[in-house]
């Protein structure tokens, strides 16, 4: 059995199967390069006895697990588009109606004024996370532990949350 050959024949189920759980397409595309990787590197862990399917499907699994966990942790919850961008430029093609428009720029305009009603360190962690910046990698630019840095980015989402829902903008 050559490696490669198995390799290659595997291919069409490490892609429909990563493809059926990572809907993105560029990202589906990433984690499917990453598993291919990872098998490669993995060549001499491979026991000839065994079948090889199933070790191959078993590393695109972790890798799944991992790209969707590393999503998992870089996310946030609360309006991630409009809080990224600095003024709101919509296409006609995105939003078809002038009241949705109207209704995007609201609410970047209500976020921005919540931002102003956090305190400094938690307006610091927002900033960095929304840059793309783990939680870890703020902790150790802020010099405070993780767990701060996750209860900061916390407290700042829930006081915006709660500074739009007392303005009463309705969500459509």
């Amino acid at each position: 059995m050559c490696y490669n050959t198995e390799l290659q024949n595997v291919q069409p189920q490490i892609s429909k199967f990563i493809r059926s759980r990572v809907y993105n397409h560029n990202d589906a595309s990433d984690v499917i390069q990453n598993t291919n990787i990872v098998l490669l590197n993995k060549r001499d862990d491979f026991d000839q006895e065994k079948p090889f399917t199933p070790w191959a499907m078993r590393i695109a699994s972790f890798q799944i697990k991992a790209f969707l966990s590393k999503v998992k942790r870089n996310r946030i919850e609360l309006y991630d588009e409009e809080w990224k961008m600095d003024e709101v430029y919509y296409e006609e093609a995105f939003c078809k109606t002038k009241e949705r428009i109207k209704y995007l720029k609201e609410i970047q305009k209500q976020i921005g004024v919540g931002r102003k009603k956090l305190t400094g360190r938690e307006d610091e962690v927002l900033s960095l996370t929304l840059e793309g910046h783990r939680l870890v990698d703020i902790s150790a630019k802020l010099n405070i532990k993780s767990a701060h840095a996750c209860v900061y980015r916390q407290r700042a989402i829930l006081k915006i949350k709660d500074f739009i829902k007392k303005r009463k903008l309705k969500m459509l």
